[in-house]
């Protein structure tokens, strides 16, 4: 399969890699280290090793983020599987080479034991093909296990910021579990947003712990997913 284009993607990179290194420019005088990383960013180009270490910042620490999509047998209709790795395979590119910035994408499902499995690892990069393959959906839902999971992996991480974007159609199997996971993993520092796609209500429940958003069109999930980073990180 081709490598989708991500719609803002590009653009997000590069003004999140403005900010990012504009604050250090000022810091070091590097201006024009830093203008020559923020046109890299601008036309596709990453950013050389040196370069990123140069204007990694001594004062922000940077930013942590999960992807948690669905993988329950539910994903499989109305083109939400599709929907769903094709935003976070284009997330998860769009912040590559981005400085002090780290994602992973995972999958959670449940048939005879509950699983979530890595599609994207941390600073890891994946084909599109070779994303949609681990993205298998069946069984249920064990958000609450890829709640628990996320956290473990994001606080091992350096960034300051930490940012848990949960992707579901539906309730977790064992939904007060879950909620317990997602208060705990706030009390870490964490935030946790969850982003319902054609769920019918069933991620209302959360909206007192955590930033809810309804997606009704599989079309706008990759929109609102973009948007969700950009407003948390």
């Amino acid at each position: 399969l081709p490598d989708p284009v991500f719609e803002g993607g590009a653009m997000f990179k590069a003004r999140l890699t403005q900010q990012t290194l504009a604050r250090r420019s000022f810091e070091t005088g590097g201006i024009k280290k830093w203008a020559k990383a923020y046109r890299q960013s601008m036309t596709g180009v990453r950013p050389t090793a040196d370069t990123r270490r140069t204007m990694t910042l001594s004062k922000d620490r940077g930013h942590d983020v999960d992807i948690l999509l669905d993988a329950s047998g539910s994903m499989s209709r109305d083109g939400k599987r599709d929907a769903a790795i094709t935003a976070a395979w284009g997330i998860h590119h769009a912040l590559l080479g981005v400085p002090n910035v780290t994602a992973r994408v995972l999958s959670f499902s449940g048939v005879i034991a509950d699983e979530v499995k890595t599609i994207i690892p941390v600073r890891g990069r994946a084909s599109f093909t070779e994303a949609v393959k681990k993205y298998t959906v069946r069984g249920g839902t064990p958000t609450a296990e890829a709640v628990v999971e996320s956290t473990k992996g994001l606080l091992q991480r350096p960034g300051k910021s930490k940012l848990m974007l949960i992707v579901t159609d539906g309730a977790a199997d064992s939904p007060e579990t879950c909620r317990k996971a997602i208060v705990r993993a706030k009390r870490t520092g964490i935030r946790v947003v969850m982003i319902g796609i054609m769920a019918g209500g069933a991620t209302d429940s959360y909206k007192d712990i955590c930033p809810v958003v309804e997606v009704e069109d599989v079309a706008q999930l990759r929109a609102e997913m973009l948007r969700q980073l950009a407003k948390n990180i």
